[in-house]
């Protein structure tokens, strides 16, 4: 939905609900709802006081009110489900209808502790700035897990967007980029690295709108600064392989230009619409020959000279080599512009089909 609209009752910004609804309104008629774990319900309570439009706040949401249909995918720490959320079979249902939703259920979180806490913190901190509309929490009763309810994209991640779409202009792919890394840099003024940065934790909305997804191994600067400074053992290294830094899988600590590494794998997954090193196993072998032989996805054909300096840049062994998000972000602007301007035919569908399209 557009995220300038207003809502029709206090005219505050609606950044992820139903567009005219209320949704602080309709809560404040409600009882308090206390989930039972103190940590929870402080952070539900913190988010209600500092809410600045009618629905930047989070919210315990009852079992009953969710229906869960098909589980989209499973992997290490979570698994993801597509539902609807009715939340007025609380009250005055001509207001609002069902509501689509993904839940993410954080596996392990019966016992629910800290690291957890720092994923929901991190998530409602990115709220209207780079992340997924957060609606609420809920417990579900058959698993006993805690799930976060979000907003449900309409073409999913971009692995899947990319291979429903087979035929993208260079410009929508190089809009797309900008957008994604405006997101990014939306979180890296928050002084957040992501750390798992990569295609399935890029959602794809209506009119292309990005959001950023999944903060599970995402760590705020000073707090790995922190961690980075004293005696403990470093952290066995998490994520998916082929969009890990080299300097991570040596024993490094994260920085934000980890994340711009990371950003390069996602250009060139734009190019070939496959995952990178999808043909071979993501084991120590490869982590070895990314480290020490400094091997990248493979160029693919008819690439644009300037498309593939920059995505080169950004995955350079040398963090330090790697450019800004703010120099990228002016970058792909002028990038859009000049194949704007030009007459030059090129190919562009990234399915691998033959086929002219202009610019």
């Amino acid at each position: 939905m557009d995220q300038n609209s207003s809502c029709n009752y206090c005219k505050k910004k609606v950044i992820g609900f139903v567009k005219g609804s209320c949704r602080y309104n309709l809560l404040s008629k409600q009882p308090h709802l206390s989930c039972g774990n103190k940590y929870i319900d402080a952070f539900i309570q913190d988010t209600k006081s500092k809410r600045k439009h009618c629905d930047d706040f989070i919210e315990w949401i009852p079992c009953s009110e969710i229906e869960i249909y098909d589980l989209i995918i499973e992997g290490g720490y979570s698994k993801i489900f597509i539902g609807k959320w009715d939340p007025l079979k609380r009250e005055d249902k001509k207001k609002l209808s069902n509501i689509n939703i993904v839940l993410k259920v954080l596996k392990g979180s019966e016992n629910f502790d800290l690291k957890f806490l720092n994923e929901l913190k991190i998530h409602y901190q990115c709220l209207g700035k780079c992340s997924v509309p957060f609606y609420g929490l809920t417990k579900l009763t058959r698993m006993q897990e805690y799930a976060m309810v979000m907003k449900y994209t309409i073409h999913g991640d971009l692995n899947k967007f990319l291979n429903s779409h087979s035929k993208l202009s260079w410009i929508k792919r190089v809009e797309i980029l900008q957008n994604i890394a405006k997101s990014l840099n939306e979180l890296h003024k928050l002084n957040i690295i992501h750390r798992d940065f990569h295609s399935g934790n890029i959602l794809v909305d209506d009119n292309m709108e990005i959001f950023i997804s999944d903060f599970g191994l995402s760590k705020f600067v000073n707090d790995l600064e922190l961690s980075n400074s004293t005696d403990l053992p470093s952290e066995p290294v998490k994520g998916v392989l082929p969009y890990i830094a080299p300097e991570v899988l040596i024993g490094k600590p994260y920085t934000k230009k980890s994340d711009i590494y990371s950003l390069g794998i996602i250009m060139w997954e734009l190019t070939s619409r496959d995952r990178p090193f999808s043909n071979r196993s993501h084991d120590i072998l490869l982590a070895m020959d990314i480290i020490y032989s400094k091997l990248r996805p493979k160029i693919v054909e008819r690439t644009p000279e300037i498309y593939q300096d920059m995505m080169e840049l950004c995955w350079n062994e040398d963090p330090l080599k790697r450019p800004d998000l703010s120099q990228l972000i002016n970058d792909y602007e002028n990038m859009i512009k000049n194949m704007e301007q030009s007459d030059q035919p090129v190919m562009s569908d990234i399915s691998g089909n033959t086929e002219i399209v202009k610019f």
